[in-house]
């Protein structure tokens, strides 16, 4: 036999507003949630696009740099080129 749960008005009432409560309290934090995702997802691409450039920029020096290296190079066998001519 299945049992029957048997409720009063005021009862059901309680359950009803309460469930309703809980609803309200759930649809309001996954709002904030997803406001809150929002957000976060906004600035993971600010983010995203700065690091890119630095990237960018790194990559623009470090050939600058090797290209300061590679005259550099080419100015010291200059200059040890010229000590062994005036020897």
């Amino acid at each position: 036999m299945i049992d029957t749960i048997h409720l009063t008005k005021k009862q059901l009432m309680i359950v009803v507003s309460t469930a309703a409560v809980v609803f309200v309290i759930l649809v309001a934090m996954l709002s904030y949630t997803s406001r809150k995702l929002s957000l976060v997802q906004s600035e993971n691409s600010f983010l995203q696009a700065e690091l890119d450039d630095l990237r960018l920029k790194q990559q623009k020096q470090s050939k600058e740099l090797e290209a300061k290296n590679l005259r550099l190079d080419e100015m010291g066998k200059m200059i040890q080129e010229i000590q062994k001519d005036s020897k």
